[in-house]
């Protein structure tokens, strides 16, 4: 039996009995003011299974409704809940989002493809490093773009996050459970998010009187998280308290306590940055700081698509604060 070809725009027109062209309108969602709302009621019930076809679309109006979102890793499952509710909020604008993950070898071509071929409407930019090679491509760029949990002074699409916030509270939580002696492991400098936690972090110590925190460097992994750990736990003068500003490093930090006998909380309390229901089950549950993903996720899709659709670009906070969830690596100090 022959399969039935959808129905075309035309079938929906004639069924509402109005012109091939206003029922595009409805159905392309236009606010036209002109089309009566008997009328618009006249063509949804018309519709059948009608989609508009979006090729077409795109021909007559030169645009894919495709966002490209450029991420650090797709390996961190945190960042999955920021693209999740990136592509949800797309999809009820009218638009599908394509994923890449930038490791500083395929950034270049990625953007080659998807944009100078006309790929993308528009760009989420949740890698960019301060100097990264990104910047010189959107500035060289006419695309839309915003620039997602990474804040790029003077470009005025910057859509971030609490991050000093949480820098805050991870210090005021250890504060209150009178620890003194502090140490922090950070991520690259280059990554503008980290450098103002990290910033509130050390501020927030010193401002009650404490010692400066000892800072580690460490990249986004377990493996140069657990570098780092050896070297506080082999360091003349142990912190008691440590704030580790991923998921990642918090993993890292617990598998190399263990195997070094470290007694998490009872010789050293560890609180984490970048929550998830993963260190519910590592070997310590990390006490850790939950930042609004989703909701930055949501909040800078639609920052761009306002930008595809002519408004001017803006820098925007996520108002939404974030979170201490609090588990058990988190004590007071032996003595304390």
């Amino acid at each position: 039996m022959a399969t039935k070809p959808p129905p075309r725009l035309v079938d929906v027109a004639t069924r509402a009995g109005v012109h091939v062209s206003t029922a595009s309108r409805v159905l392309n969602g236009s606010v036209d003011s002109k089309v009566r709302d008997e009328t618009r009621r006249r063509v949804h019930a018309a519709e059948l299974k009608y989609r508009p076809n979006a090729l077409a679309r795109g021909l007559k109006t030169s645009t894919t409704t495709t966002l490209g979102l450029l991420v650090r890793s797709l390996s961190n499952p945190v960042m999955a809940d920021m693209a999740r509710a990136a592509a949800a909020r797309a999809w009820e604008l009218g638009y599908v989002v394509v994923i890449a993950e930038d490791d500083g070898v395929i950034t270049e071509r990625a953007w080659e493809r998807l944009v100078h071929e006309g790929r993308i409407d528009g760009m989420l930019v949740a890698s960019a490093s301060i100097g990264g090679p990104i910047l010189d491509f959107v500035d060289q760029a006419s695309l839309p773009h915003v620039f997602v949990d990474h804040v790029h002074p003077g470009s005025g699409r910057n859509v971030a996050m609490r991050e000093a916030d949480a820098g805050r509270m991870a210090a005021e939580h250890l504060l209150a459970l009178g620890h003194h002696d502090f140490g922090q492991i950070t991520g690259p400098p280059a990554f503008d998010s980290d450098r103002r936690r990290s910033e509130a972090f050390r501020e927030t110590v010193l401002a009650a009187g404490d010692p400066a925190p000892v800072r580690w460097v460490a990249d986004y992994t377990e493996a140069s998280a657990s570098e780092a750990a050896k070297a506080i736990f082999a360091a003349k003068n142990r912190p008691t308290a440590v704030f580790v500003s991923a998921l990642s490093h918090a993993i890292g930090f617990v598998a190399t306590a263990q195997r070094a006998g470290i007694r998490i909380p009872d010789e050293m309390s560890l609180i984490g940055y970048d929550d998830d229901p993963l260190l519910d089950y590592v070997g310590v549950p990390v006490t850790s700081i939950r930042m609004p993903m989703a909701e930055l996720g949501r909040i800078a899709t639609g920052a761009l698509i306002d930008q595809i659709n002519g408004k001017a670009p803006r820098d925007i906070e996520i108002p939404t604060l974030p979170i201490i969830v609090p588990r058990s690596s988190t004590t007071a100090p032996t003595g304390g």
